[in-house]
């Protein structure tokens, strides 16, 4: 019974990030439909930029959530501390020379994407989307 409590105690600060994100979302839904007109194209700004983030996100953690958990619960493994900050050390500099890259061709990434005028979206989601890497590798030495 104790393991079930630890179980559903885990599950719940785990998924709570993901819960609360979704829900903040649906709560400001009839706010973007209602002040974004649909004849300026705005929210699918938004749904554009987040479909680039799921793509962005298996990219910058590149598998160490995987292999954190392979090589933390190694029986032949000594130190399970150096495994964890050596995979957070990893994800943190790929998530910082990620964020400078896009600083680097701020102007030349948005102007691609279609969005010129407005660098900031490139800029805001790449930051997002470098942190949510970034605390993926916490999260999953919660598990």
């Amino acid at each position: 019974m104790a393991s079930l409590k630890s179980l559903a105690k885990d599950t719940a600060i785990y998924g709570m990030s993901s819960i609360v994100g979704r829900f903040l979302n649906y709560l400001l839904m009839p706010l973007y439909t209602a002040k974004i007109a649909a004849s300026t194209g705005g929210y699918g700004v938004v749904t554009e930029v987040y479909s680039y983030t799921a793509l962005l996100f298996v990219i910058l953690t590149f598998g160490m959530e995987t292999t954190l958990f392979r090589f933390i619960n190694r029986e032949d493994e000594r130190d399970p501390t150096r495994v964890y900050t050596t995979a957070l050390i990893a994800v943190g500099s790929v998530g910082l020379a990620f964020i400078a890259l896009v600083l680097l061709g701020l102007r030349g990434i948005a102007g691609w994407m279609g969005y010129a005028d407005h660098p900031e979206y490139v800029w805001m989601m790449a930051t997002a989307v470098a942190l949510d890497a970034f605390q993926a590798i916490p999260f999953c030495y919660l598990r």
